[in-house]
């Protein structure tokens, strides 16, 4: 009974071995992206195959960016809050929605000239393959998700 004991023990022993010693294989590369001084940016440096330098000027760039649209996600916020008001509200007329819904159009267009413009800061940081691939990737997202109605502010 204990040599069976033994057995058991000794097997699941070698078996979590087995597994925590995949497990730390397999993540090496997201582990690894993780480390990296901007991680949300560790991609891309991955993905075009970015130089030190091209790196470290989109990370300038991508914190600059982030000051930036932390101002126009608050202004879209408070303008989409008015629009839902206005319209919940039985008081509001038909001029104070149609403002509120002007003023909210206006917040996302600023919004996606926010994004389109970092996207061609970044892309200016590569060199003209590297930019095209970029562009053509990234432009197609940002105008498919305004289609869904996402903005770099959340839905």
């Amino acid at each position: 009974m204990k040599k069976s004991l033994v057995v058991i023990l000794l097997t699941a022993a070698a078996s979590g071995a087995a597994f925590l010693g995949y497990l730390h294989c397999a993540t090496q590369g997201c582990r690894s992206l993780a480390r990296q001084p901007v991680p949300e940016l560790a991609w891309l440096k991955k993905e075009f195959q970015l130089t030190d330098g091209q790196y470290k000027t989109i990370c300038e760039r991508h914190a600059e960016y982030r000051k930036d649209i932390a101002e126009v996600c608050r202004d879209l916020r408070q303008a989409e809050n008015r629009l839902e008001s206005a319209l919940a509200s039985n008081t509001a007329f038909p001029g104070q929605i149609e403002e509120a819904v002007l003023e909210a159009g206006a917040a996302r267009t600023r919004c996606l000239s926010a994004m389109v413009k970092q996207l061609l800061d970044v892309g200016g940081s590569m060199n003209e393959e590297q930019r095209e691939r970029y562009i053509n990737m990234m432009i197609s997202r940002v105008l498919y998700s305004k289609q869904q109605g996402a903005t770099p502010c959340g839905p």
